[in-house]
């Protein structure tokens, strides 16, 4: 069975690894425009926009980071399928309130 390969962006900074992802992925390492993931050849219609935490997304809502991540969620809106993935726990959550 062939790998699907997972296109992870290189900016990602905490990022998933080949051995998160198990073996039927293979993961490359590109510039993407949109989102953090993307599987190859369906960048235009699907992406995953990852959050290390509630903390790192509550702060992308500041009046410092507004407009970056105003542009990025308007270019992730255009793709038919995206999704924001926070990979925090409950404890987190509470942390940031």
């Amino acid at each position: 069975m062939p790998k699907i390969i997972v296109l992870k962006d290189d900016r990602e900074k905490v990022g998933y690894t080949q051995t998160t992802l198990g073996a039927a992925f293979t993961i490359q390492t590109t510039r993407l425009e949109t989102g953090d993931y993307t599987i190859k050849g369906m960048k235009d219609i699907f992406v995953i926009e990852k959050k290390a935490s509630w903390n790192e997304i509550s702060v992308d809502f500041t009046n410092k980071y507004i407009k970056n991540t105003d542009a990025a969620f308007r270019r992730l809106a255009a793709i038919p399928y995206h999704i924001v993935l926070i990979h925090d726990t409950i404890q987190g959550m509470r942390n940031v309130y």
